[in-house]
């Protein structure tokens, strides 16, 4: 604002320099770098949204705003308590007779990540081929349901599975196709900031009653985006009816077992 001036006598020569303006910032308003003068406001942090894996970011300056999103099945305290090698309760209705339940031992045996298996298992008699498939992944689990009471012995057992997604169940369940004849459905998940199109496959077996009881063999396949970490299968007791626009945050209680298809 100021010439160059003696500051002895005051005189002055040649012209004052001018502001040095450095363009306002999320924080900060115009300001000019040689004499701190500021003039207009700050712009202010422009937020893009959180998802499950990023936590909101300034589009300006990438400061942190806040948290990630939180998961569904955290927001609806659904317990995701399964562990493979545990035996776990399971009460659910008989198979002839609804009205009766029957109490019977789930067990995971196995969980699995891998690119591709080829001639894998699923159950005793199913053979399948889980192909490679580029920047994806298979997590396959399988698991047995142990039936020895006087219900199931009169009356069988009726099993009620379920997969959902852990982040999303909304998104989930409006993106999935139905079960053909082979036990496999389409289904969608939204990863950092992309769709992916996913497969589930399922296999299941009654191996008969023996002096352990009858056990039913299952198995479930999923092929997702690698890293991907969402998928989740249930059992829950099929006495509970599941209505049509509910979700599995309606029908889960106390007998419901989840399985997390992550780690």
């Amino acid at each position: 604002l100021s010439p160059r001036t003696c500051v002895r006598c005051g005189a002055a020569e040649g012209a004052p320099l001018g502001h040095d303006w450095a363009e306002a910032t999320c924080l900060l308003p115009r300001t000019c770098g040689r004499c701190g003068a500021a003039e207009g406001e700050a712009l202010g942090h422009s937020p893009l949204p959180a998802d499950y894996w990023t936590p909101s970011l300034c589009a300006l300056c990438g400061a942190e705003l806040g948290s990630v999103a939180t998961p569904d099945f955290e927001r609806y305290g659904l317990r995701c308590g399964m562990e493979t090698g545990v035996e776990y309760d399971y009460l659910t209705a008989c198979l002839d007779d609804p009205s009766r339940s029957t109490l019977g031992k789930a067990s995971v045996s196995s969980y699995e990540i891998g690119t591709g298996f080829a001639d894998y298992e699923a159950v005793p008699g199913t053979v399948w081929q889980l192909l490679p498939v580029d920047g994806c992944e298979w997590r396959v689990l399988r698991a047995t349901l142990r039936f020895d009471d006087e219900n199931a012995w009169q009356y069988g057992a009726l099993p009620a599975f379920c997969c959902e997604d852990y982040y999303d169940i909304r998104f989930h369940d409006d993106h999935v196709g139905p079960e053909s004849e082979d036990g496999s459905a389409r289904f969608a998940v939204a990863y950092r900031g992309e769709s992916y199109e996913c497969l589930r496959r399922s296999a299941s077996v009654w191996l008969g009653w023996d002096d352990s009881g009858s056990t039913l063999a299952f198995c479930q396949a999923v092929l997702v985006p690698a890293g991907y970490d969402g998928v989740v299968f249930g059992l829950r007791d099929q006495r509970v009816p599941w209505e049509a626009g509910q979700y599995i945050w309606d029908v889960a209680d106390e007998n419901t077992l989840v399985f997390r298809m992550d780690g």
